[in-house]
C-alpha cells in the first residue's frame, strides 16, 4: 500500500509540469480524478482520496512540490523539487521511478488535465489526471477527461473520481 500512495502522488504532482507559464501552475491544487493502467495504482484505487498539492517556483528551471499523502499508520509530508529537461518538459525520478509529462491541457479555466508516463525498472504505465483549484470541476471537465483517458486505451476501470473530502489536510 505504501508504494502504491508515494506512486500516486509522486505521478500527480509531477504530472502539472509541462506548462510553459510556471505561473499557471504555482499555488494549490486539488486532485479530482485519476486514470491510469498502472498495477500498484489500479489494486488500491478503492482507497483513493482526494490530497492537495501546493506548488512553488522557486528558480528558472525548477519547480518545487510540497503535499501530504495517505500511508499506514497517518499521512507523510513529501516535498521534492522538479526540474526543466532540454525537451521541456519537467521531470522528476526517484527510488519509485521516472515520471516525464506528456501533456497538459489548460483549455479550462483553473483546471489542468495532464498525462504522464511512469518507468520504473523498464515497465512504463499511462497515468492521466484532473487537478483543480477548488474541489470540485463542472461535469464537461470530466467529460474530457474521460475522453483523453480512453484515447489512451484506458478503460472505464482503470478511472477513479476521489471524492471530495480530502486526506491530509494541514490540521491533520
Amino acid at each position: 500500500m505504501k508504494v502504491w500512495l508515494i506512486t500516486l502522488g509522486l505521478t500527480l504532482l509531477c504530472s502539472v509540469f509541462a506548462v510553459e507559464d510556471v505561473g499557471q501552475v504555482t499555488g494549490t491544487w486539488h486532485n479530482i480524478a485519476i486514470a491510469s493502467d498502472c498495477k500498484c495504482l489500479m489494486k488500491h484505487q478503492d482507497k483513493m482520496k482526494m490530497t492537495v498539492v501546493n506548488l512553488v517556483a522557486e528558480n528558472p528551471g525548477s519547480i518545487t512540490m510540497e503535499t501530504r499523502i495517505p500511508m499506514p499508520g497517518g499521512c507523510k509530508n513529501i516535498k521534492m523539487e522538479f526540474t526543466k529537461q532540454d525537451n521541456g518538459h519537467y521531470f522528476h525520478t526517484c527510488e519509485w521511478g521516472d515520471k516525464t509529462i506528456q501533456e497538459v491541457d489548460t483549455t479550462h479555466k483553473d483546471v489542468l488535465l495532464v498525462k504522464a508516463i511512469h518507468e520504473k525498472k523498464g515497465k512504463t504505465c499511462t497515468v492521466r489526471s484532473i487537478l483543480a483549484r477548488e474541489r470540485t470541476v463542472n461535469p464537461e471537465v470530466i467529460d474530457d477527461f474521460v475522453q483523453k483517458a480512453k484515447a489512451d486505451g484506458l478503460k472505464s476501470e482503470h478511472i477513479k473520481i476521489m471524492p471530495t473530502e480530502v486526506a491530509c489536510i494541514e490540521s491533520q
